[in-house]
């Protein structure tokens, strides 16, 4: 029997150590403009898994209390609104935010993308719209 250990190699970013990427920066302002806040003082961990550390086919996970685990496998097609999309989807539970079966809703387990992600990261953070 051949046995595989499989080790997930990740990658810690505080958000506020400084070497958040500029997506990372204007995904989390858009969560914090989105949710009114960041959890943990904004002392939220970035990090980058394996996909096999995910289950299922997920592109990204919440890990209570301060953590955002992003598939880095995914990471590199993700386009700009899907990404902040899920980094304000995963910010949620940060908050004690549960899903939400409303297909329109950010904490719909497939959310449609945020209005606000719609754009690129500048022009979403330049022009204010309903949190909604």
């Amino acid at each position: 029997v051949l046995v595989a250990v499989v080790l997930a190699v990740a990658l810690v970013l505080p958000a506020s150590a400084g070497a958040l990427t500029y997506r990372e920066q204007r995904a989390l302002q858009v969560a914090k403009i989105y949710w009114g806040r960041l959890p943990c003082g904004g002392e939220i961990d970035l990090v980058r898994v394996s996909a096999l550390a995910i289950t299922g086919d997920a592109a990204a996970r919440a890990v209570l209390p301060c953590t955002v685990e992003f598939n880095a496998d995914a990471l590199p097609s993700m386009i700009w609104p899907l990404y902040c999309t899920r980094m304000v989807h995963e910010i949620g539970p940060l908050l004690g935010y549960s899903h939400s079966a409303d297909p329109q809703s950010v904490m719909n387990p497939s959310p449609a993308n945020y209005k606000r992600c719609d754009h690129s990261p500048a022009w979403s953070l330049a022009h204010p719209i309903s949190s909604s």
